[in-house]
């Protein structure tokens, strides 16, 4: 499939997390985003379909939380979480002996 260049705005502050989150994790901006509306996307569509009862709709939600668990349980993603831990508690610390 062919690959097109899109132009979004998007707030400073979200843009610099994804940016974070991307070099943590190794993967690019791009691919990032790209899967994130794909799965968003597809979501979306079937919660507002007008085909989806509530109950299917139930059951797409309780797939998204299975998938969001074993995201989170990925050694990848452990490793950011101990690592973004880690550079919040050393910006606390550094904020605290300003502060004193």
């Amino acid at each position: 499939m062919a690959k097109i260049k899109a132009t979004f705005t998007i707030d400073e502050k979200v843009l610099a997390d994804i940016d974070r989150l991307c070099r943590n994790i190794s993967m690019s901006k791009s691919s990032f985003l790209e899967h994130l509306i794909k799965e968003s996307l597809a979501t979306t569509m079937q919660l507002f379909s007008s085909d989806e009862t509530l109950s299917e709709a139930l059951v797409i939600l309780s797939n998204q939380m299975k998938e969001i668990k074993e995201m989170m349980q990925d050694p990848k993603y452990l490793e950011f979480s101990k690592n973004l831990k880690e550079v919040r508690d050393g910006v606390q610390n550094n904020c605290n002996k300003v502060s004193v």
